[in-house]
């Protein structure tokens, strides 16, 4: 079992990936769907992942600048995704 604090670290890094891609992606962006259905999705498919993601993770994360970058990276991915994604559209 991990520690409560990896498991919160790992959900943040799981929807700084999730969610830019969800909002950039032209299925869901948009005036159809309301931004906090798109949250909730986001939300939804991380906890869907969560314990996948927790079970392979296996070094601690800093809490530290190295955490912030992380999650940047995770971000810009996630909103690479969403653009590629868009681009058929």
């Amino acid at each position: 079992s991990k520690p409560p604090q990896e498991v919160w670290k790992v959900f943040l890094l799981g929807m700084a990936r999730v969610v830019p891609a969800i909002a950039l992606s032209p299925f869901l962006g948009g005036k159809m769907f309301p931004d906090t259905m798109k949250m909730g999705l986001g939300v939804l498919i991380v906890l869907i992942f969560l314990p996948f993601l927790v079970v392979h993770h296996t070094t601690a994360i800093p809490t530290d600048m190295n955490f912030m970058l992380l999650l940047v990276k995770e971000a810009f991915i996630g909103s690479i995704l969403g653009f590629i994604v868009s681009i058929p559209f």
